[in-house]
């Protein structure tokens, strides 16, 4: 029987179209996975293998987390009576556990589990550990889950994210049989979100320089690291060595919404992306003389509006002491072409539409007198406004692979 081995990372979406990111390594303070993170890189890397006969009953080991329980599976809170079913409030949150038997009923009483390992040593509690319950679909690449009670039997499986004010006040995924009796008993207190895991599969991670070129073919070399004295990347050099380094991660059905982390840059907010000048309200759109300038922001959201308000950008980082404001970010707007090594940007307004998006190469003589790089919905626009106080260049950007790093 031949097997296809699989490393992945899990992306979390609602049913309600919600996007909720990747897995994060991080488990939260109960010893559960629930925190998510916009990048593929660094995200809860998890490998299988499968065959064309045996896609179910699936163990995945997490590399990334700790050695001596390596297994993404349900970690049981009560008896081992406890099971899922219709009419039943019963959930079994996901953490690390150890292996358990991949046929019956595969329940092993430990304390090899990330919620166990949170007790000191002589204080841990066994629990009913299940890692043998996940499906994978290939065609799709979806995840799912099929617990398997005490009596052997096999419920309805559901994934859920979940948060109780006061019996569990820290958000988790866990399992479910009945969504509808969950919320009934989670009340007012808590929600209930029926979310689905996506295998992305992990990919070498692109490590390259912006090479930038004006629409004209006018080459302006590759954006320099030094950002200009405020705050935005507009400063360019002709040769790679030292340039601005990027790095990302993509799939062969994911080339849009990425994240460029910057690797030289400072570390607090290390994310290529834009720096609204305005209040939330501000939109890329024709007719427009609107520009959003580029430069260092924290991580934003993958999904619908991917807009931040915070202080963590490059353009706040060079205020006087004091006098620092946040500002409405956008980080994840990146697309990649690997056949054409093109990155092209595509913002996300505050409704969640996606307007046509043009980077640009700027500069006005009184209200920015230093040249910068920005997004733009509306060349003519930007044009307009600006006459002959400053030009407006329409420019590309290539990935060109860094010399010594990887492709």
């Amino acid at each position: 029987m031949s097997l296809t081995d699989v490393t992945c990372n899990i992306l979390v979406r609602g049913t309600d179209g919600t996007e909720y990111g990747y897995i994060s390594p991080v488990l939260n303070a109960d010893g559960f996975y629930a925190n998510f993170q916009p990048a593929k890189a660094g995200a809860l890397a998890v490998s299988f293998s499968y065959s064309a006969t045996a896609c179910s009953r699936l163990n995945l080991q997490v590399s990334n987390g700790p050695s001596a329980s390596p297994f993404l599976g349900g970690i049981v809170l009560g008896n081992s009576r406890s099971a899922l079913r219709r009419s039943g409030y019963t959930s079994i949150p996901l953490g690390l556990t150890c292996t358990t038997p991949p046929s019956g009923t595969p329940r092993v009483s430990s304390n090899d589990n990330s919620s166990s390992a949170l007790a000191p040593a002589d204080k841990r509690e066994s629990r009913y550990l299940e890692s043998s319950i996940w499906r994978y679909n290939p065609a799709t690449q979806a995840l799912t889950a099929q617990w398997i009670n005490p009596e052997g039997d096999e419920p309805e499986t559901i994934i859920v994210l979940a948060e109780h004010s006061s019996y569990y006040p820290q958000r988790r995924l866990a399992l479910t049989g009945d969504v509808d009796r969950m919320q009934d008993f989670t009340g007012e207190d808590g929600s209930v979100a029926v979310v689905t895991f996506t295998c992305v599969p992990i990919l070498p991670d692109v490590t390259c320089n912006i090479l930038v070129r004006g629409a004209d073919g006018t080459e302006y070399g590759y954006i320099s690291p030094v950002l200009n004295a405020d705050g935005w990347y507009g400063n360019f050099q002709p040769a790679q060595t030292g340039a601005l380094t990027v790095s990302f991660s993509y799939s062969a059905t994911e080339h849009s919404r990425l994240n460029l982390q910057v690797s030289n840059s400072p570390k607090a907010f290390p994310f290529l992306g834009g720096i609204v000048q305005g209040n939330e309200n501000v939109k890329l759109s024709r007719p427009n003389f609107t520009a959003i300038p580029l430069g260092l922001t924290c991580a934003t959201p993958p999904s619908g509006a991917p807009r931040a308000f915070s202080d963590q950008n490059s353009f706040s980082a060079v205020a006087p002491a004091g006098e620092s404001e946040p500002q409405y970010l956008g980080s994840p707007i990146w697309r990649y072409n690997p056949a054409t090594q093109a990155l092209t940007a595509q913002w996300i307004n505050p409704k969640g539409d996606e307007p046509e998006t043009t980077i640009i190469l700027s500069a006005h003589s009184s209200y920015y007198t230093r040249r910068r790089l920005a997004l733009a919905g509306d060349v003519d626009g930007v044009r307009q406004y600006l006459r002959e106080r400053g030009p407006v260049d329409v420019v590309t950007f290539t990935c060109v692979p860094t010399q010594n790093g990887p492709v």
